[in-house]
C-alpha cells in the first residue's frame, strides 16, 4: 500500500512540474510578443503591448511560482491516504483547467489590459474566473498537503526530529498561502467609494512574496543540507528562522484588519512590513551555508 501511495504522489509530483513548466514556457512566447510589439515596423500597438505583458508576468510569477510550489508540497508530504489524493488531483485538475481559462481570455471581447501591481488583470470574466479557480486548485493542493504534514508530526519525537528542515519551510509556505487568499478576500469587502483592481490585489500580492521566500528557503535548504551540517548549525536556530519569516505574514494580516483597503495607512502599513520585516531573515541562510 505504501508503495501505491508513493506511486501516486510521484505522478502527482510530476504533472504539477509539467504543468508549471508549461506555464513558464508560455510566458516566454508573450516575452517575444513584448519585444515584437516595441520593434519598429513590427509594433503591434500599445494594447496588444499590455495584454501580453498581463500574461507574461501572470504566467512567469504567479502561475509558474505557485505550481511549482505544489509540486513542492506534494514532495514534502506525500499523500497518505485516498481523500488527499482525490484531493490532490481535483485540485491539480483545476488549475490546469484556470491556467487554459486565463489563455484563452484576450480571444473574447478583447478585454482592457488593467496593470495592477503583482497581479497585473484582464478585465474579462473569464479571465477572473481562471484566476479564481487556478487559485482553488492551488488551495486545495495546499490543504491536502498541510493535512499530509500533520499526519507526519503524529510520529514519534525520534522520527519527528528526523523531519528535513525543508519540509518545515514548504509547510510554512502552505499557512502563509491561506494568509495571501484570507488578505485578498479581505480586500473585497465593500468600501464607501469604489476602488480600483490594484488596490483589491495590491496586499494579498505583498503575501505571496513570502509564500516565494518561504520556498526559496526551503531550496536553499536542501540543496545547502551537507553545508548546514558541516558548519554545525542549530536545528532549533533555523526552524526559529522559518518561524520569524511565517509571522512576517501574520503582521500583513494585522494590517489587512486594521485598516481600511483605500487608506494610507494600509499602503504604508504592507510597505513598512516588506521593508524591514521579509528580506532579513532569508538573507541568513545563504550566509550560513558559506
Amino acid at each position: 500500500m505504501n508503495e501505491l501511495w508513493a506511486s501516486s504522489s510521484r505522478k502527482l509530483l510530476a504533472a504539477w512540474w509539467l504543468l508549471a513548466i508549461f506555464a513558464l514556457g508560455v510566458s516566454s512566447l508573450f516575452a517575444v510578443i513584448l519585444v515584437v510589439a516595441r520593434t519598429p515596423f513590427l509594433g503591434l500597438g500599445g494594447e496588444v503591448f499590455r495584454t501580453a505583458l498581463v500574461l507574461h508576468v501572470d504566467l512567469a510569477v504567479v502561475v509558474w511560482f505557485l505550481t511549482a510550489a505544489a509540486g513542492v508540497w506534494t514532495l514534502a508530504a506525500p499523500v497518505t491516504c485516498c481523500v488527499m489524493l482525490c484531493f490532490s488531483r481535483w485540485g491539480f485538475a483545476l488549475s490546469a483547467i484556470g491556467i487554459f481559462a486565463i489563455l484563452l481570455a484576450p480571444l473574447f471581447g478583447s478585454p482592457a489590459p488593467v496593470l495592477a501591481n503583482y497581479v497585473p488583470v484582464l478585465d474579462s470574466l473569464l479571465f477572473f474566473v481562471g484566476l479564481l479557480v487556478f487559485l482553488g486548485g492551488i488551495g486545495m493542493a495546499a490543504l491536502a498537503a498541510l493535512a499530509s504534514f500533520v499526519s507526519q508530526l503524529s510520529v514519534s519525537k525520534a522520527e519527528k526530529e528526523g523531519l528535513a528542515l525543508w519540509r518545515w519551510s514548504s509547510a510554512a509556505a502552505v499557512f502563509v498561502f491561506w494568509v495571501a487568499i484570507i488578505v485578498f478576500l479581505l480586500a473585497q469587502q465593500a468600501s464607501d467609494k469604489p476602488f480600483s483592481v490594484d488596490v483589491r490585489l495590491w496586499g494579498g500580492g505583498h503575501v505571496l512574496q513570502i509564500v516565494h521566500t518561504l520556498m526559496l528557503m526551503a531550496a536553499w535548504l536542501y540543496l545547502g543540507a551537507d553545508a548546514l551540517r558541516r558548519v554545525a548549525v542549530p536545528r532549533s536556530f533555523l526552524l526559529l528562522l522559518i518561524v520569524i519569516e511565517t509571522l512576517t505574514s501574520l503582521a500583513e494580516l494585522a494590517v489587512a484588519l486594521s485598516f481600511p483597503v483605500d487608506s494610507l495607512a494600509y499602503r504604508r502599513g504592507f510597505t513598512e512590513v516588506m521593508r524591514w520585516a521579509t528580506w532579513p531573515i532569508p538573507t541568513r541562510y545563504p550566509t550560513l551555508t558559506t
